[in-house]
């Protein structure tokens, strides 16, 4: 058997390959070769794409675990604000619905519109021009929030102007909160915002019930506000999609002159 095959090798090693031949076969084995890695960056890839999906699929479920939210109607009804309720089903209402996620809450700001509110001034009831947000927060993980829990507070601010001169308590806020499924609404009013509506304005919420202040934000040269990179409660900064073309400077700078 051995003899067999040392004469086939010898049989083998005497044929002549062409220089043709051998460039061929080297090309076959290099295109084979590329073709078995490309082969394998595509599981790869697969693979990739499938872990991927799986990471979206989980976040996807955490967000959408929580419970569907009241409506702005519906938390002004439980207030019995039956002609905010009707506001905020009106045209001029805007649908903001939107979330910012915060260590572990998830903080929402559902919608806002300008509305009348009968005010006593002075023993007299007269319309003042106000303007209404709902806002909800949550826990992320489904922990019901009760009313043992830390409050938070929701303070309008204006680009370019003091924080502690523009704030919640210069614009007379008023509110009320509930709970629903373990999630907590807020009904805020304040003066008309729209006076201001050439600038940006924002709502800050955070934990507590402190008044603004350098302490918690900063403002750049340009106007800017931010929380400051030292403060370490639970925030989140909205931007109101305010129309610029409702601004009215002469009420901005009455208010200015009144309050601040």
């Amino acid at each position: 058997m051995d003899r067999k095959i040392a004469e086939y090798k010898q049989q083998i090693e005497k044929i002549a390959f062409s220089e043709s031949f051998l460039r061929d076969t080297t090309e076959l084995m290099r295109t084979a070769k590329e073709r078995e890695n490309n082969m394998m960056n595509k599981k790869k890839t697969i693979k990739t794409a499938i872990a991927l999906a799986a990471i979206i699929a989980l976040l996807t479920t955490t967000v959408f675990a929580l419970p569907l939210l009241m409506s702005p109607k519906e938390v002004a009804e439980r207030f019995e604000e039956n002609t905010v309720a009707s506001a905020f089903e009106s045209e001029g209402a805007v649908q903001i619905n939107e979330s910012i996620v915060t260590d572990e809450y998830c903080i929402t700001l559902q919608a806002m519109v300008d509305g009348e509110k009968l005010v006593c001034i002075d023993g007299e009831w007269l319309n003042e021009d106000r303007s209404y947000m709902v806002f909800s927060i949550a826990r992320t993980d489904g922990t019901p929030i009760t009313i043992d829990d830390e409050l938070f507070m929701l303070s309008p601010l204006v680009a370019g102007y003091d924080v502690w001169k523009v704030n919640a308590w210069s614009l007379e806020a008023s509110g009320h909160y509930t709970h629903e499924n373990g999630i907590r609404y807020y009904l805020f009013d304040y003066a008309n915002l729209e006076m201001f509506a050439d600038r940006t304005v924002y709502l800050a919420a955070y934990e507590g019930s402190l008044a603004p202040s350098p302490d918690i934000f900063t403002m750049d040269e340009a106007g800017n506000i931010d929380y400051r990179d030292d403060y370490t409660g639970i925030r989140a900064m909205f931007k109101l999609p305010l129309d610029p073309e409702k601004a009215d400077p002469e009420a901005a700078a009455k208010f200015l002159e009144e309050y601040c």
